[in-house]
């Protein structure tokens, strides 16, 4: 039994040894905010905090190919995601900063398995649930289209609308 203290010791000290760098070396998960009536679904690599209204995912129209659908998203802003967000699109840096969040409601098409985005409408928010007119967006998409980029945040709520919408 002696001969087994030393290497059982060894093991948990390697073991503690590991999570413990484990722990200072990789970032802490941002917990996702509570919200009634909003499911969590993923965050994106700026911080930001994307939900989806279960209730909102709609079957638009469907044939043997084709399968169109809409959802409505709740997008939480982190700094650094504001940021980015100024610095991607151009926007005045002022009013952008006062955005808390925005919600979106994102038109799909699933065409024979090749994932796109046909549309979306986008309210900005601050704080205290005021909409900001001045950044709201309506756009469609021509249907040449690219397709959602493959493991990108948009892959990830397209994903999670159309397993859970309603098909024929």
């Amino acid at each position: 039994m002696k001969k087994y203290i030393f290497p059982i010791g060894v093991l948990i000290f390697v073991a503690a040894l590991a999570m413990l760098i484990t722990h200072f070396t990789q970032g802490s998960k941002p917990e996702p905010k509570i919200m009634e009536g909003w499911k969590h679904i993923s965050f994106d690599q700026t911080g930001n905090s994307y939900y989806i209204d279960p209730q909102s995912i709609v079957n638009d129209g469907e044939t043997d190919d084709e399968l169109l659908f809409h959802a409505t998203f709740y997008k939480i802003y982190s700094e650094k995601g504001r940021n980015e967000f100024i610095k991607s699109y151009n926007v005045d840096e002022n009013i952008f900063a006062k955005v808390d969040h925005e919600i979106d409601v994102m038109y799909f098409r699933d065409l024979d398995g090749i994932k796109f985005v046909t549309a979306a409408d986008c309210k900005f928010f601050d704080v205290n649930e005021n909409e900001i007119p001045e950044l709201k967006i309506n756009v469609k998409f021509d249907e040449k289209n690219k397709p959602i980029p493959g493991k990108s945040i948009g892959e990830n709520l397209y994903d999670y609308a159309y397993q859970r919408v309603k098909k024929n």
